[in-house]
């Protein structure tokens, strides 16, 4: 009788479906479809219906003589191919009821679900554009519910994912045999220690996360993110050994990211002024990393970092030459232009000077808050005797990062050399020095009068209050 239930269940389902399309047919005969063009929003995506026939949609839907609309709503690209098909139990907002499929801009289906009431039920599946299938998993009223998995372009098995209502109690790489009821029992235990790792982790509390991902090792010694989350841990405890340790581990276990555990090893070996060994792991990094986004911006990475080695040992112009490769790996990445400017500025190569300075301004502009950028654009300024517009960077740069301390330094000589009077304090503890107040004062308006760039006048208002308030109590004293 068990035999049976399963092949009446498909029957069923089959004859349910057939009457669905049956009747989908039926309304289309009766309510021939009428075409309606849509736009999208720029900012959220929302579909939005124009007068415009240019536009980059349309829909063929029926509507009944109250004005209604039934049976099956098709959504098409502008030059004719499918993008979805539907029902919907409410145009607005649009509320997709039954099973659904959305297609790619070849043809191919991008995502299929049975929804209720516009919440996924049921097997969801998402497909690259190449039709390979990119994940699938249950829903449960819209919450991910049970084990999801993920695969990569070309069909290979990437991850595994155990939700419980929403919640993610179990993420790892692609385990086989991982159907087994007791199995995933295992798997949710493990992934409690997990779920708990990370938000120990997220909160920073690295002793308590490093426990937790330990415990679901334990339990699950095959379980390779929670070694690359201990890793982590480690490495920012600065317990480089450990972090090490979990990084060879990884490695030997096969990760399929192997490249980005030999950036780790490699960052973790140059923690512990292991140069040598630090290096070739970069280089291992860059000779298997693939020139997907993720790869390139390890390889990048990795020829930064042993551009840092170098100019550890101040061989500046053979450091340059490897920020120079980041950037032509990476050139949106601010660091690397910043990097570079100060190998340039430390090889004291006059002519390397106005390229640092170029550096340091496109450091800048790709991001306004690399206080590097502009401390070594300090440098530059004050070498070429540019003491305000130095004062300046070195004013931004702390605004940035107040513990920058070449520009705590910079900062004080500068401001030293342009007011004298600011060696020897207003306030002493004979009382307030009125005159070198007064001094303070006026240079601290002169400085805010001539800096036009907001992010200064903020550092100005910093010195100007104090001095105002100086002032004021002085002004009452005497009056």
């Amino acid at each position: 009788m068990k035999k049976l239930i399963f092949p009446l269940a498909l029957l069923v389902i089959s004859c349910y479906c057939f009457q669905i399309e049956i009747i989908d047919k039926y309304y289309e005969v009766l309510y021939p479809p009428v075409i309606e063009y849509y736009t999208t929003d720029a900012e959220t995506g929302a579909w939005i219906k124009t007068e415009n026939t240019d536009a980059p949609y349309f829909r063929k839907i029926s509507y009944d003589e109250t004005g209604n609309h039934v049976g099956l709503i098709r959504d098409y690209y502008q030059d004719g191919t499918l993008q979805m098909k539907a029902h919907a139990s409410k145009l607005e907002p649009f509320t997709t009821e039954g099973q659904c499929t959305w297609y790619h801009t070849n043809g191919n289906i991008s995502k299929q679900g049975h929804y209720i009431k516009g919440e996924k039920n049921g097997i969801y599946r998402s497909y690259f554009k190449n039709g390979q299938l990119k994940f699938h998993g249950n829903y449960a009223n819209d919450l991910a519910d049970g084990l999801f998995k993920s695969y990569t372009e070309d069909g290979s098995a990437k991850l595994q994912r155990l939700y419980v209502a929403d919640s993610l109690y179990f993420t790892d790489y692609f385990i086989k045999n991982s159907t087994d009821e007791i199995f995933l029992q295992k798997l949710k235990k493990t992934g409690k220690f997990y779920k708990k790792g990370n938000d120990w982790l997220e909160k920073g509390n690295y002793d308590l996360a490093i426990k937790n991902f330990t415990e679901a090792i334990v339990l699950y010694p095959n379980y390779l993110v929670a070694y690359e989350l201990r890793e982590r841990c480690y490495h920012y405890k600065k317990e480089f050994d450990r972090a090490i340790h979990d990084c060879e581990h990884l490695l030997t276990s096969k990760h399929p990211k192997q490249y980005i555990i030999n950036y780790r090893l490699g960052d973790n070996l140059l923690a512990s002024q292991k140069k040598d060994e630090a290096q070739k792991q970069f280089a291992t990094t860059i000779a298997i990393a693939p020139n997907t986004k993720l790869g390139k911006k390890y390889k990048a990475f990795s020829f930064d970092n042993i551009g840092y080695i170098h100019l550890s040992e101040k061989n500046y112009l053979s450091a340059a030459e490897y920020y120079t490769k980041a950037i032509e790996i990476a050139p949106t990445v601010s660091f690397h232009y910043s990097n570079r400017a100060f190998a340039f500025i430390s090889s004291k190569v006059d002519s390397l000077q106005f390229s640092a300075l170029n550096d340091c301004n496109k450091s800048i502009e790709l991001n306004a808050k690399n206080s590097e950028a502009y401390t070594y654009r300090a440098v530059i300024q004050a070498q070429n005797n540019n003491l305000r517009a130095a004062l300046s960077d070195a004013s931004i740069a702390l605004n940035i990062d107040s513990k920058n301390q070449l520009a705590i330094t910079l900062h004080k000589n500068l401001y030293n050399s342009l007011n004298p009077s600011y060696n020897s304090s207003s306030i002493s503890g004979e009382g307030i020095n009125w005159g070198k107040l007064a001094v303070d004062l006026y240079f601290a308006y002169s400085i805010y009068e001539t800096v036009d760039d907001i992010r200064n006048r903020r550092w100005a208002d910093a010195i100007v209050p104090p001095a105002i308030a100086y002032g004021l109590y002085w002004f009452l004293s005497k009056n």
